[in-house]
């Protein structure tokens, strides 16, 4: 049997013999008016417990997460403070680096706790773009740069074989929430 006709045929056997019963009571209750109040009566109290229904249902709220990475090669740039003769500032050149931008939005109507963001770049390593969680509001888009380094110019940057290996094996940005949801999205590798 079809994956979609038990389904039809256990929610038209339903849609009937709640229907059947549906005017069982309402016959009843016609008969009986001063008993069980009027049609009208009636109507307006299954229309009050279906609003009242649908506003605990949509009370309940769900966070819809969606995630943008994009990634590209950058100069190095560090800065020690120093300055020309101009007041121009002086950059010290430490090669190349991976500059990289992620958003994450909430289209939800439920704020989210986003525990972990990562990518893999080695074969048994992954690279993490947060240190610590960090909530996504909802209704809001995020951004986060990352570059490898979290602001000491001391530390190793992302380096240009991470980049290579993201290429080679379609890595995916991993977003993990609190509620223990996995979220995947493809990094972008831009100019």
């Amino acid at each position: 049997m079809k994956d979609w006709i038990k389904p039809v045929i256990v929610g038209t056997i339903g849609g009937l013999l709640g229907g059947m019963l549906c005017l069982i009571v309402l016959a009843i209750a016609y008969n009986n008016s001063g008993v069980f109040g009027n049609v009208a009566d009636w109507f307006g109290a299954v229309g009050t417990i279906s609003a009242v229904w649908i506003a605990l249902y949509l009370r309940k709220g769900k966070p819809i997460i969606e995630i943008q990475a994009y990634i590209k090669m950058v100069p190095h740039l560090v800065d020690w403070g120093d300055t020309d003769q101009n007041g121009e500032t002086l950059y010290e050149n430490h090669g190349y680096k991976l500059e990289v931008r992620i958003f994450a939005s909430n289209l939800g109507n439920a704020d989210v706790l986003i525990t972990d963001m990562c990518t893999r770049v080695l074969e048994n390593y992954e690279y993490k773009f947060i240190e610590k969680p960090m909530v996504l509001k909802s209704g809001c888009v995020t951004e986060i740069e990352s570059d490898g380094t979290y602001g000491n110019p001391f530390e190793e940057p992302f380096r240009k074989y991470n980049l290579d290996f993201i290429k080679t094996n379609n890595s995916q940005l991993i977003v993990k929430t609190h509620n223990g949801k996995t979220y995947k999205s493809k990094i972008v590798i831009s100019a």
